[in-house]
């Protein structure tokens, strides 16, 4: 529960940041390289992906699209004519 008792709720490129992430950021000078280490390594269990190198972040939802859509043009994998569905709470989740 929020101190205020209040639930801020903003979209993915929202502000607000709960008390235990800026605790987690003052222990360490070194919280981008610890921390993205650290979600990698959860986010390669929780989608079982074979390796670290599977797993990569963006700095948003948009960028992450942008990038994966270039990757799959340039690989001949997506091309003109081809559709990508996304269902409502993709979208709004990230």
């Amino acid at each position: 529960m929020l101190k205020t008792g209040r639930i801020y709720v903003d979209n993915a490129g929202g502000s607000q940041i709960p008390q235990d992430v800026v605790n987690r950021i003052a222990e360490t000078c070194l919280v981008q390289a610890i921390g993205v280490q650290e979600g990698k390594e959860a986010a390669t269990k929780l989608l079982n992906a074979t390796s670290l190198d599977g797993i990569v972040f963006e700095g948003s939802s948009t960028a992450n699209m942008d990038v994966l859509m270039k990757r799959l043009e340039a690989e001949g994998e997506i091309g003109s004519g081809d559709e990508i569905i996304v269902m409502a709470g993709e979208h709004e989740g990230g």
